[in-house]
This record gives structure tokens, C-alpha cells and sequence, in this order.
């Protein structure tokens, strides 16, 4: 039986590269191979003449994808949400000739949350989940169900995590900067005003990329008890 897992898994690899299913799509697939695998082996064959009965009986896997639909991208309403307010962004900035909208918004604060989020995540997790973490939000495909699934869904729960802590952080130091200055009093509400834009910025990172993250990698009830 250790072979013929290992024609499986080798018949799956072979799958994924010649086809753009995602990995719900490649293990519906994979079912259906296990199920006309064990018709024939209840026939009486072999093992690895079942597995290539099965696999004929199954059919050419870039034939089958046209029977799926096209995966959509990871994200997709963050993606778009993330798309308005940077064109909303650059809009402003362009129609500011005196830079006081670029200035109000404070975008070195999100340059400060966004490393503080980035420190934390590299301290408990490492590069290599971070980086399958991008590769993911960039292609639309999970990984497999087990333990690389388990840790990229622990990566954005410590992500969301970090973006309110951050936020928080870099508002508190912001407002500790503006009342140690102790300029006017209306350069100093003008200061703490800006201040608020690190739990702003920690709350849309959390909400819009870590908690979207999170539903989208999650494990299954049925695969957590697997």
C-alpha cells in the first residue's frame, strides 16, 4: 500500500502542475481517483494495476479541470477595498500642492505599525511562513491541509493580533511626542488628531488582510479532527 501512496502523491504533483485547480479542487479530485482505485482493487488487482485502471478510468486531469470552476483570487474583497483606498490616496496626494492632506495622514506611522507588525511576526514565526503567507495572498492557492496550513492560519491570528497592539503602540508614542512638545494648543490637538492614525492603520491591517487571511486558511472542523 506505501506504493501505491506514493503513486498517488506523485499523480497529484503532476496534477497541480498541469492545472490551475486549488487544493480543494485537487482533493475533490484525488477522492474520486481513491474511490475507482478501491472498486478495482475489490475486483481482485494489484495494487498498481488498480491504481493505473483508476487513473485511466479518471481521465486526462487537464480535461477534468474544465468541470471546475476557475479558483478565484485569495482576498478578493480586501484586494478591492485595498484598491479604492489607494487610489483615494493617490488622488489626494496628487491634488495636495500644499501637502497638508500627505502630512495629516501620517504615513510614517503606518511605515512604524507596519514594522512593528512585521518584527513580531518574524520573531514567532520565521521568514519561511511569512513568506508562504505572501505567496499565498499573491497566487490565490492554499496549501494543503496539515501542518503548513496550521501555521500559516497561526500566523494570522498573531498577525491580528500584532496590528491592534501595534497601532496602539505607535499612537501612544505619537501622543507622548506631541505632549512632551507642548506647542499651542492648537498644534497640539492638531498632533494628537494625527496620533489617532496608528490604531487607525493597526485596525485596517487586521481587518483587512490578517482576519481575511484567517477565514480563508483556516482548517475545517472536519480536517482538524482528521
Amino acid at each position: 500500500m506505501r506504493e501505491l501512496e506514493s503513486e498517488i502523491e506523485r499523480w497529484r504533483r503532476g496534477a497541480e502542475r498541469r492545472t490551475g485547480l486549488d487544493v480543494d479542487q485537487l482533493d475533490e479530485l484525488e477522492e474520486h481517483l481513491r474511490a475507482a482505485v478501491r472498486d478495482e482493487l475489490a475486483r481482485g488487482l494489484a495494487s498498481s494495476a488498480a491504481f493505473e485502471r483508476a487513473s485511466r478510468r479518471l481521465g486526462d486531469v487537464a480535461l477534468l479541470q474544465a468541470h471546475f470552476p476557475k479558483p478565484p483570487l485569495a482576498m478578493n474583497h480586501a484586494s478591492k477595498l485595498l484598491g479604492v483606498v489607494l487610489s483615494a490616496a493617490i488622488v489626494l496626494f496628487t491634488l495636495d500642492q500644499t501637502g497638508q492632506i500627505a502630512s495629516f495622514l501620517a504615513p510614517g506611522k503606518l511605515a512604524v505599525v507596519v514594522g512593528l507588525i512585521a518584527a513580531g511576526l518574524l520573531a514567532g514565526h520565521g521568514i519561511a511562513p511569512m513568506g508562504a503567507a505572501a505567496r499565498c495572498a499573491l497566487t490565490g492557492r492554499k496549501p494543503a491541509a496539515g501542518p503548513a496550513r496550521h501555521e500559516l492560519a497561526a500566523l494570522a491570528r498573531r498577525g491580528y493580533r500584532l496590528s491592534w497592539a501595534a497601532g496602539a503602540l505607535a499612537s501612544l508614542m505619537s501622543a507622548l511626542v506631541a505632549l512632551t512638545a507642548m506647542g499651542s494648543p492648537e498644534s497640539l490637538w492638531t498632533e494628537l488628531a494625527r496620533s489617532s492614525f496608528g490604531v487607525l492603520y493597526g485596525a485596517l491591517l487586521a481587518e483587512i488582510v490578517f482576519a481575511n487571511l484567517w477565514a480563508w486558511v483556516a482548517p475545517t472542523p472536519e480536517a482538524s479532527a482528521g
